[in-house]
């Protein structure tokens, strides 16, 4: 806005030294560059990429915990999925994940700016996605409209976390009258890219509507 409002100031100034038609087609270009460098801009800050990667390749000090957790989320009926890289963020995240013995819950350990942590996420057939954790989200929360939720059990362990999770779908299942989406391994990065266009309430603002994952 600011450098087309200094546009319009330069061609003010001296648009006695240029033609009428020059002057507006100008202003067209140089407007229509600045819409375009502004799409991709933000196209680019928002779109995640999912990496996978090799576990040798993990830095030592998740790898370490993903090697202490993942026995526990094991125990609870979750099978691994795979290690990726999701990026741009501004802090590329890793993570591990896991699916369900039933497909109804995806369960992640993950690492950013030094902290590890782990959760849990599910995604309903009405397009509602939850996610519980032990922690309180750092970043902004989504649009109160937006069909996200979040649960948090503080310091749970990851028994008591997939436990409290289970307990959320049923509460979900029988106040929305919905049901969770059975999902398969393959649909993760899917359903975890759902919940992060989901939370980024300057998507929602500016009228983008994010397109739930079917069951396949």
């Amino acid at each position: 806005m600011q450098i087309f409002a200094a546009l319009l100031l330069f061609t003010y100034m001296f648009w006695r030294f240029l033609s009428l038609p020059l002057a507006i087609g100008l202003m067209v270009v140089f407007g229509a560059g600045i819409a375009a460098v502004r799409f991709l801009v933000e196209k680019h800050a928002r779109e995640r990429l999912f990496q996978p990667l090799d576990e040798r390749k993990l830095p030592r000090f998740f790898r370490n915990y993903v090697c202490e957790t993942t026995p526990q989320m094991v125990r609870e009926g979750f099978r691994r999925v795979g290690d990726f890289l999701v990026y741009p963020d501004p802090i590329p995240l890793r993570t591990r994940a896991f699916l369900s013995e039933d497909g109804r819950c995806f369960g992640y350990l993950g690492h950013k700016d030094r902290a590890c942590f782990f959760g849990f996420i599910s995604v309903f057939e009405d397009g509602t996605y939850l996610e519980t954790s032990p922690l309180q989200p750092g970043n902004t929360l989504p649009h109160p409209e937006s069909p996200i939720r979040y649960a948090f059990l503080p310091h749970a362990s990851v028994e008591k976390l997939a436990a409290f999770h289970r307990s959320e779908i049923e509460r979900i299942e029988t106040v929305q009258q919905t049901r969770v989406l059975p999902c398969r391994p393959e649909q993760y990065v899917e359903v975890a890219d759902y919940g992060c266009q989901l939370s980024d309430w300057g998507l929602y603002n500016q009228g983008a509507r994010c397109t739930p994952p079917q069951a396949k």
